[in-house]
């Protein structure tokens, strides 16, 4: 630790006035919530009904990469953004949306993990409420907890946490795969999949289909960025 503390660049190889200015916006950030991705994926799923549950969720990410909001900050190095600003977060209605709503005129005044939501957000995210009852990922679970669950839940047995609220984590990708081939290689190798293999099931199909919506809507994505620049 000392060593570190008392590091004296020997060369300009590295741009500490950039890293001293990043500090500084994160020092001095503002974070809020965005509902810019909560509108679209709503608008997808609606469009999506009754498809099979991988090629909807395939489906949206395309939506999403086309229509949400980029930019490119000065000073950024590697370009992407998950919502329409930067430090702000976007919403996963397809997780869990009731607690969202519940907690909108919350958030600022949290210890931690503090947003502040604008008047308007609060308005765009309550009109979308409504769709997800029932269709939200906690719904799924909850419909298929055993009782015997609930009940060991109630006696503070078990703790179900945020995993039946959020997505998975802890996930490490295979990056060297996805380094040699590209996107546009993966998309390509479940074309062939479904070219050539004649034994696959509809779920199987179903997969691959989706593969190659989503490497070409991440294609897509990296264009418009392009684009942009």
């Amino acid at each position: 630790m000392n060593g570190l503390l008392s590091f004296k660049p020997a060369n300009q190889d590295c741009d500490f006035a950039r890293i001293a200015k990043k500090q500084d916006q994160m020092f001095h950030r503002v974070a809020t919530l965005c509902p810019e991705r909560a509108e679209i994926i709503t608008e997808s799923f609606k469009h999506s009904e009754g498809k099979p549950i991988v090629i909807r969720r395939a489906l949206a990410m395309a939506d999403i990469l086309e229509k949400m909001s980029i930019y490119i900050e000065p000073d950024m190095l590697i370009v992407g953004n998950q919502a329409s600003a930067n430090f702000a977060a976007p919403v996963f209605p397809e997780y869990s949306f009731n607690w969202v709503i519940e907690e909108l005129d919350q958030f600022d005044k949290r210890s931690g993990d503090s947003f502040q939501v604008s008047e308007e957000t609060k308005a765009r995210l309550r009109v979308l409420q409504d769709y997800w009852q029932g269709k939200t990922h906690q719904d799924e679970v909850l419909a298929n907890l055993p009782h015997i669950n609930r009940l060991a839940e109630k006696q503070g047995v078990l703790h179900r946490g945020g995993i039946s609220m959020s997505g998975d984590g802890h996930i490490i990708p295979n990056h060297d795969f996805v380094l040699e081939v590209g996107y546009g290689g993966m998309r390509d190798i479940a074309k062939q999949h479904l070219a050539e293999d004649t034994d696959l099931t509809d779920e199987q199909k179903d997969f691959y289909q989706a593969v190659i919506i989503t490497m070409e809507a991440a294609l897509n994505y990296c264009k418009r960025f392009s684009l942009l620049a």
